[in-house]
């Protein structure tokens, strides 16, 4: 039998179960931890995976326009980013990716970098492209069965931003 973790500073709410390891959300971590860090038989391992919200942000904020194109599109396809950003060709998107054309409109940036946090939550927690596309294309219990490709595009960022990141952390969990 394998020891239970003890966690380092407030205790967290355990996200779920994967092949054995407790990933683990973590509100408030005290000294030099990070969040996904816990002690195990008195030394530190991290739990890889406990905030991916948080690596998917950063990957959105600090990517280039054309490298959050690049990146969503090898995740969703073109096609799919494309209806995001309000576009029908995915020519277009192909040229934003490579900087040969300029996103017009003001709001198509914000879109597509929130799609792809949404796009990297859950493929680096180990989904595969199609479960993602899945994801953004289907009707969604957690958006009151909304589809999230299309809140993405039509929607206001304020509000169906923080709704679309739930759903997103409720689907990673299992809810």
């Amino acid at each position: 039998m394998v020891p239970r973790p003890r966690f380092i500073g407030t205790a967290p709410a355990v996200l779920s179960r994967r092949e054995g390891v407790a990933l683990v959300l973590a509100r408030d971590w005290s000294g030099p931890a990070r969040p996904g860090r816990a002690t195990h038989g008195g030394s530190a391992v991290n739990v890889a995976g406990a905030r991916p919200d948080l690596a998917a942000h950063e990957k959105a904020v600090r990517s280039s326009l054309e490298q959050v194109v690049a990146q969503l599109s090898a995740v969703l396809g073109e096609r799919l980013v494309a209806y995001i950003g309000g576009v029908t060709e995915a020519r277009a998107v192909r040229e934003w990716g490579s900087g040969e054309r300029a996103i017009r409109d003001p709001r198509v940036p914000p879109r597509l970098r929130l799609g792809l946090q949404l796009a990297a939550m859950l493929s680096d927690w180990g989904d595969p492209p199609d479960v993602v596309q899945a994801w953004f294309q289907g009707v969604n219990p957690q958006l009151d069965d909304r589809v999230p490709a299309q809140l993405l595009r039509e929607g206001e960022l304020s509000e169906v931003g923080p709704a679309l990141l739930e759903a997103a952390r409720a689907f990673l969990i299992g809810g």
